[in-house]
């Protein structure tokens, strides 16, 4: 009985499915009649799973031939697949339309802030490769911009790669970071949690043994900083709450990693208040409103308090911090000294 091709088009592809497709392409690409464990012992070791089911295979295999129309046949003399079409190219344009082809490119425009690191270019690969069928709607997609913000002109390639090694393997790495405040490079001994973008710059956020004299501690490094990284050799197990979203006790106002959370306050003058009501920059942020004073109070959770320091002095003289106590004396602090470097000549 013939098949119906329409019920052996799988009703998902997703992302996953499409890393072993390509895998699957490429090595019956090469010609040599890989058989179907071959196949998925490619894919198991590119994609670091534990296993793949025949059940998957067939799936991948049905995918492969009917939604993306591969000239794929099965070799009973050699025991395994080969394309009798030898110029066969996957292309996984034609399984996405135009608009999601259309917020594909908006998304790369997007990438802006990641310019220059390795993570920018994968993306962007990815991005060139699925929305490649729908080339035409580049022109339209320009019209969604992104702001152009300044980027790390150095984030060694071997730092990347072997952090995200590290990341996948859970291995401890050691590295000599150069630090902003320091004149000879440290060294790090580090168990790497995440990579975190921040303004154009990749961070690792990891647990730093050699922290505070040996006592270990949470640590955020640049990548562009980093130099002479290597293996140790040593595994470490991944804690469950590793998310640095989960440091931050609902504050959005960057990346930094703060001793204890503290209640804060800060009143907005002006024509300020509208840019603060507009945004959310605490989950339990809460305003109040006096307009005789022209303020709008903000109250709200964080241990953010460098970061909540800077975007108090953005506002100029619209922001005036009011709690806690070392966010306003460091606030008057920084305050002077600028008037300082003001009154030189």
């Amino acid at each position: 009985m013939a098949k119906n091709i329409q019920e052996e088009i799988p009703k998902k592809i997703d992302y996953r499915m499409m890393q072993r497709l390509s895998i699957f392409h490429g090595i019956v690409k090469k010609g040599n009649f890989p058989s179907r464990e071959a196949i998925i012992k490619a894919c198991v070791d590119a994609l670091n799973e534990d296993s793949i089911s025949i059940s998957t295979f067939n799936r991948d295999k049905d995918a492969l031939k009917y939604a993306f129309g591969a000239p794929l046949e099965y070799s009973r003399l050699h025991n395994g697949y080969y394309y009798s079409a030898p110029d066969f190219e996957l292309n996984f344009g034609n399984k996405i339309n135009a608009e999601q082809a259309f917020y594909l490119s908006i998304c790369k425009s997007l990438l802006s802030g990641l310019k220059g690191t390795p993570i920018a270019e994968k993306i962007s690969e990815v991005i060139d490769y699925i929305s490649g069928a729908y080339a035409g709607n580049a022109s339209f997609a320009s019209r969604i911009g992104a702001i152009p913000k300044p980027y790390a002109i150095n984030v060694p390639q071997q730092a990347w790669d072997m952090i995200m090694e590290a990341m996948q393997l859970n291995e401890i790495i050691e590295f000599d970071y150069i630090n902003r405040k320091e004149s000879k490079p440290a060294l790090r001994r580090i168990r790497p949690y995440q990579i975190l973008p921040n303004d154009g710059i990749p961070m690792v956020f990891c647990y730093d043994e050699l922290a505070d004299g040996g006592k270990g501690g949470e640590r955020l490094f640049a990548l562009n900083r980093i130099r002479n990284i290597r293996k140790t050799g040593k595994n470490f197990v991944l804690p469950e709450n590793y998310d640095f979203a989960s440091r931050c006790h609902g504050g959005k106002f960057g990346l930094y990693i703060g001793d204890k959370a503290r209640q804060y306050e800060i009143d907005i003058y002006g024509e300020d208040r509208q840019y603060v009501r507009e945004h959310v920059w605490a989950d339990d942020q809460s305003l109040v409103e006096d307009d005789d004073r022209d303020c709008t109070t903000i109250r709200f959770t964080s241990v953010q308090t460098m970061k909540i320091l800077a975007w108090v002095l953005a506002q100029g003289e619209y922001a005036i911090p009011r709690k806690p106590p070392c966010l306003v004396e460091i606030w008057k602090q920084e305050i002077a000294r600028m008037k300082r470097n003001a009154d030189k000549k």
